[in-house]
């Protein structure tokens, strides 16, 4: 039985940025996937993990629901309990490809990446992959974005892993009762879907009416304060969504539906300090590298480029949120990747996503997802595949963590390019910047000497906060790095007697 409280029917909908997410993917170029490998020492035990995956999926809604859309398209997608939930087809195991190269579990990966979700299920496929040199295992999660984004994907995780080794395994008394499966009839999905429609149009589903009132207020007690607020508004919201139609780079021009993934670990403790030396973020040093790798790789090919239009995830979260859903926007800016010098490079990047962060049209990205969703797919495509690169930087687990015993030593995003030319995604674990990076082929044929300039980006950033430890590649053909001891692990070890 679905719930008609205001509250509970709203809560079957996807969210207008969800909902956008999922719709988008029409074109295979905006595929909206988020996957994320993560290595292991040694092999988790199947059975805690089935366990612990089948109570997650008990506690978190999206993770037994599936997707139906309305009739007509009256009102966006419903979230429906599947009545046939099988966990068997979402979770999996299989054996790495002798000899268990890492390079073999990313093209596992993007594979995975490169097929699009069967939309009768929920959208999410989890593989163990056991086999890997040096007794390692890895887990790859696929996930749609209009479940969650990083932050969210995060907090799902947390029901899955451990903190210790040595934890207790959940009891058959730890499982709560499975949700219900819906069978929802095609006059119910139309009542609803009218439903919807109706809230939306009255305001009613995001707090319109409350804003309607304010602005009713202003205008009446301060009318030329009013106007002026009114202006930047509309201003600041035809700037988040004014149609692009050419790209800077002249590189990085084509778009295919074909992925690379490539992985890479960053001393977190470098980009702390060259940010902290320089005054700037954490995210200004990330995304300043990744502009001097961009830099470096025009330079290779010929060319001389002096600004490159990245899309940044912005989280919209607010304390109490949830894992479920998608709580970002995402925003296109212009950014100077011809400064050849970091310092001056991380300011100016910081003061243009600082600037960026401060417009108000963030407040209303649900009402502005809603008119977009409105439009035919085809008019998205200048919004987004004419940008040149995608970063996103999410905070991951500060401590080790474990997967039915055995110990996370990295967990890399390779998300979706959306449209541009190479996602590159940063998850801090421990000591380290964990870097997932998603070419489109089209755009970077020669995948290596990419990445050897986004390595040299890195360095260039880093050096501003002094000498640091080195980056580690993954390079294809290569064994698994060993995992490099924390620098508490290290000086303890030089501490004990010989």
């Amino acid at each position: 039985m679905l719930e008609w409280t205001q509250e509970g029917f709203l809560s079957q909908f996807m969210s207008q940025s969800d909902t956008l997410a999922w719709s988008m993917e029409q074109d295979p170029l905006l595929r909206s996937t988020i996957v994320a490998v993560s290595l292991y020492e040694g092999t988790p035990d199947w059975e805690v993990v089935k366990r612990k995956v089948d109570i997650t999926s008990r506690k978190i809604p999206g993770l037994r629901q599936h997707v139906v859309n309305p009739p007509l398209g009256l009102g966006n997608p419903r979230w429906v309990y599947d009545p046939h939930f099988d966990l068997s087809y979402h979770l999996r195991r299989i054996g790495a490809p002798s000899p268990g190269r890492i390079e073999d579990v990313l093209i596992m990966a993007r594979t995975m990446g490169m097929q699009s979700f069967d939309k009768d299920r929920p959208l999410w496929e989890f593989t163990v992959v056991e086999g890997i040199q040096g007794g390692r295992s890895a887990f790859i999660c696929k996930i749609h974005h209009s479940m969650t984004d990083g932050i969210g994907g995060l907090q799902l995780a947390l029901g899955i892993m451990d903190m210790s080794r040595d934890a207790a395994p959940p009891t058959q008394a730890d499982v709560p009762p499975a949700p219900q499966g819906q069978q929802i009839s095609e006059a119910s999905l139309l009542a609803g879907g009218v439903a919807k429609e109706l809230l939306d149009v009255f305001g009613f589903a995001g707090g319109l009416p409350k804003q309607a009132v304010s602005a009713v207020k202003d205008t009446v007690t301060n009318p030329v304060k009013a106007t002026k607020d009114t202006v930047n508004k509309v201003m600041s919201i035809v700037k988040l969504v004014r149609p692009i139609d050419s790209r800077l780079s002249t590189v990085m021009v084509g778009r295919e539906p074909q992925w690379r993934f490539h992985i890479m670990d960053v001393p977190l403790g470098g980009l702390k300090s060259a940010s902290k030396a320089n005054g700037s973020t954490l995210n200004d040093a990330f995304v300043a590298a990744i502009l001097g790798g961009l830099r470096k790789y025009h330079t290779r090919h010929g060319v001389k480029v002096d600004g490159l239009r990245m899309t940044l995830p912005v989280s919209l979260r607010k304390p109490g949120d949830t894992g479920s859903g998608n709580r970002i926007t995402l925003l296109r800016m212009e950014l100077p990747a011809g400064e050849t010098d970091p310092r001056v490079r991380m300011h100016e990047v910081g003061a243009r996503i600082k600037a960026w962060r401060a417009e108000p049209s963030l407040n209303y990205t649900q009402e502005v997802a809603g008119v977009i969703n409105k439009l035919p797919v085809e008019l998205l495509t200048p919004m987004l595949k004419y940008v040149d690169f995608l970063a996103s930087n999410v905070p991951g687990f500060p401590f080790p963590v474990y997967l039915g015993g055995a110990k996370l030593t990295g967990v890399y995003p390779c998300v979706s390019p959306t449209g541009t030319g190479v996602n590159v995604t940063l998850m801090s674990y421990c000591d380290k910047c964990c870097i997932g990076v998603n070419m489109d082929h089209g755009a970077i044929p020669d995948a290596a000497e990419f990445l050897a300039d986004l390595k040299a980006g890195f360095e260039e950033v880093m050096a501003v906060g002094g000498p640091h430890e080195p980056i580690v590649m993954y390079e294809p053909g290569s064994p698994i790095p060993e995992q490099r001891p924390s620098k508490a692990a290290g000086e303890a070890a030089r501490a004990a007697p010989a």
